[in-house]
């Protein structure tokens, strides 16, 4: 054998393969990108990830007449064995055996690739491997690799390949250790434990059962114990939300680029990068006059690499492709801003280069055809089976959102008629002063999230995202780009994708200079859209939100636009925004959650006088009628309401009124710290500029003509509400449920040192791999309780009824499983809240008033909450384990030992979650924790310090 070296990782491309030999895919390796690994044992190049939906994939799909469903992240999901052994050959790829996933998995492990190695046991998804087993009435188990499957009348299946009759050991469930531990002549693991020691890096294994019928296997995960496995039983037919594809194939398509040239594309994008503002309103003429400096530079890399960058697909150099533009954007700028021509024709002549697809401008007419023909763009799209990309910004469409989705979907297809290029407003309606802006024809011409057709089409499995204006969606794993001017989010930034981001006065400012970047001059009437969307939002060029480029950019487009004043301009399109006393259409624009509270801004004009008078006083009314139901729709401890009142001027702010609507749990110490705490905001931003008045959950700031960004006020706010809202009160158990599990402390520590236990922790700082009595050790020490297997039941229902869509998932955890206080002895009693005794041997013994239950035999089952007795918890009904699909069900397990706990539990497979009944009392598991619960809460010691420059929320133990 050739010479290890770590697998490397390519492109994913799933219809273009390309004709190679083994040391063509060698001297790949060196350059690949960040998809694949190839394995030089297998000869195969493996994909890190599962099989993603994208056009390709619909095509084959609907050529087979498979029906697909992926899930948020775009992984193909609910697909049984069949179809998916169809789809992978029809896509000339194939799914790993078992033989070669152990292969694979070894020769990762050797080489020191930790990146497949994790793949290969994640706890983000579970995949088919290809083959089938059969076990017959004599329990001979035989297994067909790689099947033909061939499919006749009625649906009948025949699995067509060598047959191998395999010696198979039994573990219903078993233990084993991969590696070394498998057998290479059969795939299987060669010692099986029947039990999992405290500490054990294992994997649980789970043989054939079922006679005479196919089974296939499955890479695994166990929630529980925080581990991969191994199942061979799983019915040919069994869809699952988490079980999906691994893309495993002989050939690749040539993605390969010369890697100095990509160094040299990242040197001119840091530099690049210097001129980027990092805080709104932020001066930096120095930054932009020093990379103009160095204009030649940039200017020379892209002519001698042009062909690289017009012609190549791969994924890698499109991003630098934009981060390029964006460069010949800011230069183009500041050349037409310094009247040197010379060097706006050398920028043309480049991109006239770059894009085999060139418009010479980019004119209203051409413009409004493109929008015009949306609709039957996408009915086309998806009867053609197109790639569809939608340009979207945020849920609450304002006019630099829907400007800039609308702009950029326009510039894509100017370059791109591969591609259908569609902007979308999030919503059921064109915002009003959008509609005065672009025209009645126009608006009504632009897709809305809630039509049909937008929906079709996002659930097609065609469709990806560029998201403007916005960093965070719900289709955050679908984008392919992302324009923004918001605070990044951690996500967002971390994402494999085409990123422009800069705190700029506008999104629509950073999709203008990109216009500029190939070269395209906008007309006069397309200026007029844009810049009044930098208009709205610099709020009439406010020099505090305006940076160094917005000023570049707007001038820039004022000249085209003929705009002779701006006042004028913006006054308008503000009497639009403010034309409208719609309380739902106000609370719901500028709505926000993302803090455990709701906060909405709602701009408003005429709802005081100058004098604090309310002139509006049903509309303030029903503002608080609308937050208190969303208090109720979401178990929210507050909603704030935040009023801006304009002037006459549609400029100057009046009066800001803060409105706490709280719900009615909230304590007179929160509300007090939450007053407070925005009280000191004000005098922190503003100074003895503001006048501040507070009444009954309302503060009232006037005098600074400016308003409040919600911006600087929620990071705080939110810290607060934690503090205070650490537990959710169950009425029906009298108990306070935190909403988190125990996690280390220094209390917690000390606990723990004096009952003589060994704490262990998770990477959240959560308390696990505990025994049922040591849990109790460390509550009892502590002065908490937990909660009972009837109490758990009553807490989930009761938050059920107080829809607290937090809580809920939390006592459903998916990732952590719980303790309850409930011991089952002899198969016939439990004991809720037993007292744990030690006798002098050292053994334990529990205590308490035994209640006879009738334990149905489950191994396992489904049971519903419903079928559960109040009194005790337990089920009085079990379920075929078989029903797959029904979310509401949960799985079970009876007690398999004479003395054993009861946990709420998760099933990673099935996606649903359950209840074990078969914990050992020794038992102690990765992902197996404690949720406190206490009848009193005690108040939370909360400062706030305002002394330095920024303040600083201070939660004391």
């Amino acid at each position: 054998m050739s010479e290890k070296t770590t697998p490397t990782i390519y492109e994913n491309s799933s219809s273009d393969i390309i004709d190679g030999n083994k040391a063509e895919k060698k001297e790949r390796k060196k350059n690949g990108t960040e998809e694949y690994a190839y394995s030089e044992l297998l000869n195969k190049f493996i994909s890190y990830k599962p099989l993603r939906i994208n056009e390709q994939v619909v095509r084959a799909a609907t050529e087979l007449e498979i029906e697909l469903s992926w899930n948020d992240s775009g992984y193909i999901e609910n697909i049984g064995f069949v179809d998916a052994n169809r789809l992978m050959k029809k896509m000339g790829s194939s799914l790993l055996s078992p033989s070669e996933f152990w292969q694979a998995y070894n020769e990762a492990k050797s080489t020191g690739n930790h990146q497949l190695v994790d793949e290969f046991e994640s706890k983000e998804f579970t995949e088919w491997f290809d083959a089938v087993y059969t076990k017959n009435n004599n329990g001979e188990v035989s297994v067909i690799e790689h099947p033909e499957i061939v499919i006749g009348e009625g649906g009948h299946r025949e699995y067509i390949g060598e047959s191998k009759v395999i010696n198979m050991p039994v573990g219903r469930p078993g233990w084993f250790k991969p590696g070394d531990g498998i057998d290479p002549a059969n795939s299987m693991p060669l010692d099986i434990k029947q039990k999992r020691e405290k500490g054990d890096v294992c994997w649980k294994y789970w043989s054939v059962f079922k006679t005479e019928e196919y089974v296939a296997p499955i890479r695994g995960y166990v929630t529980s114990s925080g581990t991969p496995s191994f199942d061979l039983d799983i019915p040919v037919d069994a869809k699952q939300p988490v079980l999906m594809l691994r893309e495993c194939r002989n050939e690749l398509s040539d993605s390969a680029f010369d890697p100095e040239i990509m160094r040299n594309a990242e040197n001119l994008t840091m530099k690049y990068r210097q001129t980027i503002a990092l805080r709104a309103g932020e001066k930096n003429d120095d930054a932009l006059a020093g990379f103009y400096d160095q204009r030649e530079s940039v200017l020379t890399f892209l002519k001698e690499n042009c062909e690289l960058f017009s012609q190549s697909k791969d994924k890698t150099v499109l991003k630098y492709k934009e981060r390029m533009i964006d460069a010949l954007g800011l230069i183009r700028l500041q050349a037409k801003d310094r009247e040197e021509e010379s060097v706006v024709s050398e920028i043309d002549s480049i991109s006239r280069s770059l894009f085999e697809q060139y418009p010479a401008e980019a004119n209203f007419q051409n413009f409004s055809e493109f929008i015009g023909r949306s609709s039957d763009c996408l009915r086309d799209a998806l009867k053609e089976k197109k790639k569809i990309v939608f340009v979207m910004g945020h849920k609450n469409p304002d006019t630099d959102t829907s400007v800039s989705c609308i702009m950029e979907a326009y510039r894509n297809n100017l370059v791109d008629d591969e591609t259908i290029y569609l902007p979308v407003i999030q919503g059921s309606k064109i915002p009003d002063e959008v509609r005065r802006l672009i025209g009645d024809e126009l608006a009504d011409s632009i897709i809305l999230s809630e039509d049909v057709e937008y929906e079709t089409a996002a659930n097609s499995g065609q469709a990806k995202w560029i998201l403007v204006d916005q960093n965070v969606s719900d289709v955050q794993k679908f984008a392919i780009s992302i324009i923004d001017h918001h605070a990044l989010s951690e996500k967002s930034n971390s994402q494999d994708i085409s990123l422009t981001w800069e705190m700029a006065g506008s999104t629509t400012a950073l999709i203008s200079q990109k216009f500029q970047g190939m070269g395209i001059e906008v007309d006069d009437r397309m200026a007029h859209i844009l810049y009044g969307a930098t208009l709205m939002d610099t709020e009439n060029r406010n020099e505090s939100k305006m940076t160094s480029k917005d000023v570049l950019i707007m001038n820039n487009l004022k000249t085209i636009a003929n705009c002779e004043n701006d006042n004028d301009f913006y006054q308008d399109l503000m009497d639009h925004l403010l034309n409208t006393d719609d309380v739902e259409l106000l609370f719901n624009r500028d709505y926000k959650e993302d803090w455990g509270f709701g906060f909405a801004v709602a701009k408003v004009k005429g709802a005081f006088d100058e004098d604090g008078y309310e002139l509006k006083g049903d509309l303030i009314r029903r503002f608080e009628k609308i937050a208190q139901d969303n208090n109720k729709a979401n178990n929210y401890p507050l909603t704030i309401v935040k009023l801006v009142d304009y002037l006459a001027d549609n400029e100057t702010i009046n009066r800001e009124r803060f409105m706490l609507v709280y719900n009615d749990h909230a304590s007179s110490d929160f509300k007090a710290k939450m007053e407070e705490l925005l009280q000191k905001i004000i005098k922190k931003e503003f100074g003895n500029e503001a006048r501040v008045e507070s009444s009954k959950d309302v503060i009232d700031f006037w005098g600074t003509g400016k308003q409040l960004s919600r911006k600087k006020i929620a990071p705080h706010l939110e810290k607060v509400n934690k503090a205070f809202n650490e537990y959710y009160f169950s009425e029906s158990t009298g108990l306070n449920l935190s909403r988190e599990f125990l996690k280390i402390s220094a209390e917690v520590s000390e606990v723990a040192q004096r009952a003589g236990i060994k704490l262990s922790v998770d990477e959240e700082g959560r308390i696990n791999n505990i025994t049922f009595s040591e849990a109790r050790k460390i509550l009892d020490g502590l002065g908490f309780v937990s909660l009972s297997l009837s109490e758990y039941w009553k807490a989930l229902e009761g938050a059920k009824h107080a829809n607290d869509r937090q809580m809920i998932e939390h006592l459903q955890c998916p990732g952590f499983v719980e303790y309850l206080d409930t011991v089952i002895i002899d198969k016939q009693y439990i004991v809720d809240h037993p007292e744990v005794e030690i006798n002098e041997n050292g053994n334990v013994n529990f205590v308490g008033e035994r209640k006879s239950v009738n334990l149905l035999q489950a191994e396992p089952g489904l049971i519903s909450p419903s079928d559960i007795n109040k009194e005790t918890g337990i089920p009085e009904k079990i379920r075929d384990p078989r029903q797959y699909g029904d979310k509401e069900l949960w799985r079970y397990w009876s007690p398999d030992a004479d003395l054993v706990s009861v946990t709420r539990g998760h099933i990673f497979l099935l996606g649903q979650p359950a209840l074990d009944t078969k914990i050992y009392l020794d038992e102690a598991l990765p992902n197996l924790g404690i949720r406190p619960c206490c009848k009193e809460v005690k108040t939370p010691s909360v400062i706030i310090d305002d002394s330095g420059k920024d303040i600083k929320i201070i939660i004391e133990e």
